[in-house]
């Protein structure tokens, strides 16, 4: 899943940090724990070819190989649809938040201010109300707004 792939890269760049993990070296070092065989089947056929590659790029492929091609749609919709309904705000837009985090470097990617677009649209009608009848709406710092909300 997207959001499997993301933990695991997530762990490897946490992992290069605190061994000093050199660029060229990244890929050789963490390669090996992706333990599903099929996965270690497709390494070992177009290991050098995968080699070669900057971290990065090795997971560019890895998601484009893996992954639905509709992967990232699926996943903007999910983000779009939701609605924050009877959660905690704070507890909704930190979902929203990691769902958008999946969607960096694409097109489906929101930007700050696209994001509290949704948040503000999406949010329940109570705090909706109570919202725009504050200058929350007037705060310009989207992390500040988020603690304000």
């Amino acid at each position: 899943t997207p959001e499997a792939l993301r933990a695991w890269e997530l762990g490897c760049i946490n992992f290069f940090r605190q061994k000093g993990v050199a660029a060229e070296d990244q890929v050789i070092k963490v390669v090996g724990n992706l333990l599903d065989p099929h996965i270690q089947d497709w390494y070992s056929n177009n290991g050098d070819h995968l080699m070669a590659l900057s971290f990065m790029e090795f997971m560019a492929e890895v998601c484009k190989y893996w992954l639905p091609s509709d992967w990232a749609a699926s996943v903007r919709q999910k983000m779009l649809l939701s609605m924050q309904g009877t959660k905690a705000f704070h507890l909704w837009a930190v979902e929203i938040e990691s769902l958008n985090v999946l969607l960096h470097g694409s097109e489906s990617y929101l930007s700050e201010v696209h994001l509290r677009f949704h948040l503000e649209s999406h949010m329940n009608a109570d705090l909706a109300m109570e919202y725009h009848m504050t200058l929350l709406s007037k705060e310009t710092d989207f992390h500040a707004w988020l603690d304000m909300v």
